[in-house]
C-alpha cells in the first residue's frame, strides 16, 4: 500500500518576500534501509519511496511527468516533523489500518529527511492524483494532509476563475542595516515596493478561516531546513502564503498573446506585475509616486465595489391551511 503526502512548504529564507513549493512524498508499509551520508544530522524516514522508486511512480503511475529524466530535475529533500518511537517515524492513520501488529505508542517528536517531488502545475496535478486514487484504492490512497490541499485549491480555483485579484504594490519602509548594507545612496533607499497580485474577495477571507481550522497538522510539518527548535507552520499563515504565491505563479505563468501585450504597453503597473520578480523591488522617489498612485486606485476600486453590492433575497410563504403543498417564494 502507498499513501500519498504532501504539502506546501515555504522558503526558509528571511526576506520580505517568500516563495515555496509544494512537495510530494510517499509513504509505504514496507520498512525500506537506507545508508546514512557523511555528515547527515536527520535520518531518512525508513517507509517512504527513495529517489529512484519515486521517480518511477511519478512517471509510470501518476504521470507527472513525461520522462524519469524531467522527473528527477524535481526531486528535493524536504523535512517532517512527526511523531516517533527511539527508532522510527510512526505510521500515518491511513497506514495503520494496514498495519499487522499494534502500533506502539509515540516517544516524542523528531524531523525525518524525505525524498519529495515538487509539482509545478499544483491545482491540475492535485486532481490529477486525486483521480487515480479514487479508482485505484488497493494501491494507493490519500493522506489526509494531501485530500486537504486538493479540496483547498479546488475552492481557492473558483476565486481565480472569477478573476477576484488585482494587480498590486507592497510597501516596505527599510530598516536602517538594510541602507546601510546598499551601495546606492540612503535617500534613494529607504523603502522597497513589491509589484505582485493581490486577493480582492470576501469569499477568499471565508476560506481562508474555514480551511485553517480544519487542516491536519502534518500540512504545517514539512520544512525546507530543520531548524533548533521543534515547531508547526501556523495554519492561516501558511494557507495565505500559499494563496498568494499561488496566484503570483498562475498570472505570471499565463502566455499573454502579443495582441494584447501591445495593449499593456504605456501601464508600468500591469507589465511589471506580469512580469513580477518577488525579490526585485522598486526602490527611489519615483517608486513611492507609482505606489500612491496605486494605493488611491484600490480605494476607488473598493469602495465602488462596496457601493454596487446587493443581495437578492427570497422569502419561503408557508402555504395556505387548505393547500399544504402550496409553498412559494416572494422575492
Amino acid at each position: 500500500m502507498k499513501i500519498l503526502h504532501g504539502t506546501w512548504i515555504p522558503q526558509a529564507i528571511a526576506e520580505f518576500a517568500q516563495a515555496g513549493g509544494f512537495y510530494l512524498w510517499v509513504e509505504t508499509d514496507t520498512l525500506q534501509k537506507r545508508r546514512a551520508k557523511t555528515g547527515e544530522q536527520v535520518r531518512h524516514h525508513p517507509r517512504q519511496l527513495f529517489p529512484q522508486e519515486l521517480v518511477s511512480f511519478v512517471t509510470e503511475k501518476l504521470g507527472l511527468s513525461p520522462t524519469q529524466q524531467t522527473a528527477s530535475q524535481h526531486l528535493a529533500s524536504r523535512y517532517f516533523l512527526l511523531p516517533s518511537t527511539d527508532s522510527e517515524p510512526l505510521p500515518s492513520p491511513e497506514l495503520s489500518r494496514y498495519w499487522e501488529t499494534e502500533v506502539p505508542a509515540p516517544t516524542g517528536w523528531q524531523y525525518w529527511a524525505m525524498d519529495c517531488y515538487q509539482l509545478d502545475a499544483i491545482i491540475k496535478q492535485l486532481s490529477d492524483i486525486h483521480f487515480l486514487c479514487l479508482y485505484d484504492t488497493a494501491e494507493m490512497q490519500l493522506g489526509a494532509d494531501l485530500l486537504f490541499w486538493y479540496h483547498y485549491t479546488q475552492a481557492f480555483r473558483e476565486i481565480i476563475l472569477k478573476d477576484h485579484y488585482i494587480p498590486a504594490l507592497k510597501y516596505r519602509e527599510l530598516s536602517p542595516a538594510a541602507v546601510k548594507r546598499s551601495k546606492k545612496p540612503t535617500a534613494e533607499l529607504t523603502h522597497a515596493i513589491y509589484p505582485g497580485w493581490e486577493i480582492i474577495s470576501d469569499t477568499y477571507q471565508t476560506l481562508l478561516h474555514l480551511y485553517s481550522e480544519a487542516m491536519p497538522i502534518l500540512c504545517g510539518a514539512g520544512v525546507e531546513t530543520p531548524g533548533e527548535f521543534l515547531e508547526y507552520y501556523d495554519s492561516l499563515t501558511l494557507l495565505q502564503q500559499f494563496s498568494e504565491c499561488l496566484l503570483q505563479e498562475i498570472v505570471t505563468a499565463t502566455p499573454i498573446p502579443a495582441v494584447f501585450a501591445r495593449k499593456l504597453e504605456g501601464s508600468e503597473l500591469l507589465t511589471s506585475t506580469l512580469q513580477a520578480n518577488l525579490f526585485s523591488p522598486w526602490t527611489g522617489s519615483a517608486s513611492l509616486e507609482e505606489y500612491q498612485k496605486w494605493l488611491a486606485w484600490k480605494q476607488k476600486l473598493l469602495e465602488s465595489h462596496q457601493d454596487n453590492t446587493f443581495y437578492l433575497c427570497f422569502q419561503l410563504q408557508e402555504a395556505a391551511g387548505n393547500y399544504p403543498d402550496d409553498w412559494w417564494l416572494r422575492f
